[in-house]
């Protein structure tokens, strides 16, 4: 038998998931939307030597994050999965 205290915090606990869930969604889409495509633009107008990573159900979105993100020593261990130097000399303040 359930208690009725545990119900009220059984529907916050799902709709506060749910909320971070869209959050989280319009976040995502918004980096991939507004900096992926814009850095991989300017890559191509370069013309420079460039594969971009293999994306197993958008996991590239992770890898240009990391590159982005996380210091200049960590990134170089990203290097077989995308290659972050070129990466970051193509992000912006804007990107950080």
């Amino acid at each position: 038998m359930e208690h009725e205290i545990t119900k009220p915090i059984d529907e916050f606990l799902m709709w506060g998931f749910l909320a971070l869930f869209i959050i989280a969604a319009i976040c995502v889409l918004t980096f991939a939307h507004f900096t992926m495509r814009r850095i991989e633009k300017e890559i191509k107008r370069d013309g420079v030597d460039y594969i971009p990573p293999i994306s197993f159900s958008d996991g590239g979105m992770v890898y240009y994050a990391f590159a982005i993100v996380v210091t200049e020593r960590a990134a170089v261990r990203l290097e077989r999965l995308i290659n972050a130097s070129v990466v970051r000399s193509y992000a912006t303040k804007t990107d950080w």
